[in-house]
């Protein structure tokens, strides 16, 4: 690059010249000495670039640095510059610039000095090839290059002159470790931080590493001068690991740098304390993205303290970093559930950053609209008080204002906080303003999402996820579908980019659709979302699962299972009820006794679900399981679990009277009538239908066992007795438990040959099934079971009271409802049907004879 490259206006020049004055006269002729780059490297790097130039007073700099490229320019218009010798002439210039471009960079007129540094560079390696001793400089000048091109934001240009200066750096260094170690590491530390900033952060490791390696050996030997340099390295070190994602890997660092900078900054606070600040700041933030919350806070409460103290001196530096401070205080401590101190920080932070705002809006209103939806978040999670919600609306007029003023800072701020006056709503129970509080929140979000998806997709989501949830509080689930589903549809979006983050809240979309579904009757379409929802949860409730993992799937499993039910689809119900017993005993594993009862709900339904899938002989193992842990736990606490206790060895006497093991069954049936007669006598409004089943069943069993049909009557005729009652005053309810009462005492008594006696109640069974029919026509065959039943027992009676020709009647009419029971595989029925095909051709043969 020639001289005349580097001319800068002479008409500037030359008007400044005289403004230097004797001074800069002075100042020349000391750089005029060839030795005394030497002296000017050994001061660089130490004094943060404050070399014997760098203390002439500031006001001098610019008319000193003026006066130089004046005399380069003169230089340049001198006829006899010719004349010199070459090398002479090189040197010269090549310190004039030198000096230049250092008091350029001071006076930070960045776009002035490419041309200078370039053309100073160009010179020290011409000198460089002749004397290896001007390396020293050239290495200087690309450093002192390098930051000038970062702090005007050329991140990635500075990287190859740092680089080229590392390079000479390292080779001193090698040869001379106790001079220049020093200014290798400040170079390595250099190139880190620009490698971060041209997000190449994982580059920036190993440079920030070999610093903090070089600097620790300083340290060891001369800790005043060296362990400043080496906190500054440790702490961008952790800066830079947590910036990968890597926060506990970062925090030994960040540790160490607090610990170094503590001393520091106990002998000299008012350089140090600063910068203790920035260490602890970090340190608790790192503390707490690896979830130790508790660890967190004690470091930055040291940061608030020391920003306090700074920002009482110089409140325009130091207010905004203690608002930093004291918002990430409200972060951590909502993290830990102490909510009101939470509260307090950031209502401290909301202030401070509301007056900043008001001296610089651009630089703080981001900001100060996070303070606002931090306490927007911590006013939720607190108790509803008069005094938080007087709080809570003066968050949300002053982000009223704020929005007015800039609406493209503040209205996510005043989506999330109206979201949070909802969620409190919600929480006291006014639902129906929640909803209003919510449409608002949701017609902004709906703006800013069409703008900015992946920014606002997440709360646009939870407020979705919250309006749907509570349109359904107040039975409009009809109207909660469609935002359930929108929800979902974002959840998914949200989770395609982020998973680990979105799977479980997409989960609880899901699960909440199907429920609104369920309950407007349309439970086939619920399915397959609730199905995607135990897939997620089934994901998540892996090896390591929390508590809360296993729960949210068991609530998932069991629902799924109710939908395949009401869908008919029994059979499939039975394999996500197998899968809510494996994770209910994973539950009691963790806690049994919290769990143990969950469990056995768990073995309960299966054993249920096993016995209408007509699976009787695997369900004992299940209800025998339920019914041990369940006597266990009426044991200590009757009040509570005999109830239970008492549904649990019912269905043990009913799987077993299905399998034919009537004998087995009477021991249960007899201990749930016993148990349920005295649960009736305190609450019969509850408890006396379940009442009349024991005794029905217990007198059902009594029937197969030979030698006990006289036993059965008074226990059929009892829960006939109860069912009459209960049918008096709720027939739509009870009838149909009456109807199966009715059958059960007519056989006991055909069996005791009261055959007369028999057909009385056989003939109230029909009348009783008939009213069924007559109430709910248009669903028939929901009243087969009981239909069957009954018009098979009234045939058998008039069969036994020699009237076949009237039972031939009946006996078709039950054997056409046991085939549409046979035709949906219910095999139970398949006795009954023989039966009945057997008694009917009796009765023909019977017919025929008497023709003959």
């Amino acid at each position: 690059m020639s001289k005349s490259e580097v001319r800068l206006d002479p008409g500037i020049l030359r008007e400044s010249y005289l403004e230097a004055g004797p001074l800069a006269g002075d100042v020349l002729q000391q750089y005029s000495d060839p030795h005394i780059h030497e002296v000017l490297f050994q001061f660089s790097d130490h004094t943060n670039w404050n070399t014997s130039f760098n203390r002439v007073d500031p006001k001098e700099s610019e008319p000193i640095s003026i006066w130089i490229a004046a005399q380069l320019v003169r230089s340049d218009l001198k006829e006899d510059s010719h004349e010199r010798p070459e090398v002479h002439n090189d040197e010269r210039q090549a310190w004039m610039l030198y000096h230049l471009t250092r008091h350029l960079a001071t006076c930070k007129t960045h776009g002035e000095m490419a041309p200078p540094f370039n053309h100073c560079t160009t010179l020290f390696r011409r000198l460089s090839a002749t004397n290896s001793s001007y390396e020293l400089a050239l290495s200087d000048i690309l450093q002192h290059y390098a930051v000038q091109l970062s702090d005007s934001g050329s991140h990635s240009d500075a990287l190859e002159p740092v680089q080229e200066a590392i390079h000479i750096r390292r080779r001193y260094a090698e040869v001379n470790p106790e001079k220049y170690r020093s200014h290798l590491a400040w170079s390595l530390t250099n190139l880190a931080r620009y490698l971060c900033w041209s997000q190449r952060i994982e580059d920036a490791i190993p440079p920030i590493s070999e610093s903090i390696s070089i600097r620790r050996q300083l340290a060891f030997r001369d800790s005043a001068t060296n362990e400043a340099p080496l906190s500054d390295s440790l702490h961008h070190h952790a800066l830079y690991l947590s910036q990968m994602g890597r926060h506990s890997e970062a925090i030994p660092s960040a540790e160490e740098a607090v610990g170094i900078r503590t001393r520091l900054a106990q002998q000299d606070p008012a350089n140090f304390n600063h910068h203790l600040g920035w260490s602890l700041f970090r340190l608790s933030d790192y503390l707490n993205t690896s979830k130790r919350y508790e660890e967190a806070v004690p470091h930055v409460e040291r940061s608030i303290a020391l920003r306090r103290g700074m920002a009482t001196g110089d409140p325009n530096a130091y207010k905004p970093f203690l608002a930093d401070s004291l918002f990430n205080r409200s972060i951590y401590l909502t993290n830990l559930g102490r909510y009101l101190e939470a509260m307090d920080s950031g209502v401290e932070a909301m202030a401070l950053r509301r007056s900043l705002v008001s001296l610089y809006p651009e630089q703080f209103d981001a900001a100060l609209a996070s303070s606002l939806s931090r306490v927007a978040d911590n006013l939720n999670f607190c108790e509803h008080t008069p005094a938080l919600a007087t709080l809570q609306n003066i968050v949300a007029w002053i982000c009223r204002r704020m929005v007015a003023k800039y609406p493209a800072t503040y209205e996510s701020a005043l989506a999330n906080i109206l979201y949070q006056r909802a969620l409190y709503q919600s929480g006291v129970g006014l639902n129906s303003d929640a909803l209003i509080t919510e449409q608002e929140s949701l017609e902004i979000f709906a703006r800013l999402v069409e703008k900015d998806p992946v920014a606002h997709d997440p709360l646009y989501a939870d407020i979705l996820h919250q309006y749907a949830l509570d349109l359904s509080k107040i039975g409009r689930n009809e109207d909660a579908i469609a935002p359930g589903m929108e929800s979902v549809t974002v959840r998914r979006r949200l989770m395609v980019r982020e998973p680990a983050t979105y799977d479980a809240l997409l989960a609880w979309s899901l699960y909440n659709l199907a429920c609104y579904l369920n309950s407007c009757s349309r439970t086939a379409e619920g399915i397959p979302f609730v199905q995607e929802a135990v897939e997620i949860r089934t994901r998540l409730a892996g090896e390591d699962a929390t508590e809360n993992d296993l729960s949210t799937l068991l609530e998932a499993l069991q629902n799924l299972s109710i939908y395949l039910s009401r869908a008919d689809r029994q059979m499939e119900a039975l394999v996500p009820e197998r899968q809510a017993v494996d994770v209910s005993r994973r539950l009691a594993k963790l806690d049994d006794e919290k769990f143990e009862p969950t469990l056995a709900t768990s073995l309960y339904t299966l054993a249920c679900d096993l016995d209408i899938c007509q699976h009787d002989d695997e369900s004992i193992p299940f209800i025998n399981e339920c019914v041990e842990i369940r006597r266990r736990l009426a044991k200590t606490n009757p009040d509570r679990y005999n109830s239970y206790l008492a549904d649990s060895v019912y269905q043990l006497a009913f799987s077993l009277s299905d399998l034919g093991r009537h004998e087995e069954a009477l021991g249960p049936g007899l201990e749930s009538i016993l148990l349920r007669r005295r649960l009736a006598a305190e609450n019969p409004m509850f408890y006396e239908r379940h009442l009349a089943n024991s005794l029905n069943l217990h007198a059902w069993d009594l029937t197969h066992c030979p030698g006990r049909e006289e036993s059965s009557l008074e226990f059929g005729q009892e829960s006939v007795e109860i069912y009459r009652k209960l049918a008096t005053y709720d027939p739509e309810s009870y009838e149909e438990e009456l109807v199966h009462s009715l059958d059960t005492w007519a056989h006991s008594l055909k069996l005791c040959k009261r055959y007369n006696d028999a057909l009385a109640v056989a003939e109230e069974g029909l009348v009783a099934y008939e009213r069924l029919l007559e109430r709910d026509p248009g669903n028939l065959c929901k009243y087969d079971h009981g239909g069957s039943a009954i018009k098979h027992t009234y045939a058998d009676v008039l069969t036994s009271l020699g009237r076949a020709q009237e039972a031939l009647e009946p006996v078709k009419q039950a054997i056409e409802i046991y085939q549409r029971l046979m035709k949906k595989q219910l095999i139970q029925y398949r006795r009954g049907l023989d039966y009945c095909v057997a008694l009917k051709e009796k009765i023909s043969r019977q017919t025929v004879a008497v023709i003959q």
